[in-house]
């Protein structure tokens, strides 16, 4: 996350190299369409806290349906041990790592998550 928020100050011609190999989309985005997103970060983020890992117990309280998706190259979880916990602990919990991606998923693959998630609700409501 450091190597990210440096990169932010480098050479225009060096962002893209730099975005794929941090896994930082954000870099070479139009900052027409990172404005929601910088605005909510600057708004909520630094308010709040990290948010601390579900304990075994609350994951197998969970009732509801459950769709987890997981950035492949996410900087913040290892995605294999992630995916595999809530299989575990989850019954009936529908895990998935999309690979190439950092922790922003949804900027870097919007039409993927957008799929998974919509098909995900209409296969609960059938």
């Amino acid at each position: 996350m450091v190597a990210g928020a440096f990169a932010t100050a480098a050479p225009r011609r060096l962002r893209p190299w730099l975005a794929r190999r941090l896994a930082q989309p954000a870099l070479v985005m139009d900052p027409r369409d990172l404005a929601p997103v910088m605005i909510g970060a600057r708004r909520f983020g630094p308010q709040r806290s990290a948010a601390r890992p579900f304990t075994d117990d609350e994951l197998r309280g969970v009732k509801v349906p459950l769709l987890a998706l997981l950035a492949e190259r996410s900087v913040l979880l290892r995605p294999e041990r992630a995916r595999d916990r809530v299989r575990r602990l989850v019954p009936g919990a529908e895990a998935e790592i999309v690979p190439g991606v950092g922790h922003g998923l949804t900027l870097e693959q919007p039409e993927l998550v957008n799929a998974r998630v919509l098909g995900f609700v209409e296969g609960e409501r059938g």
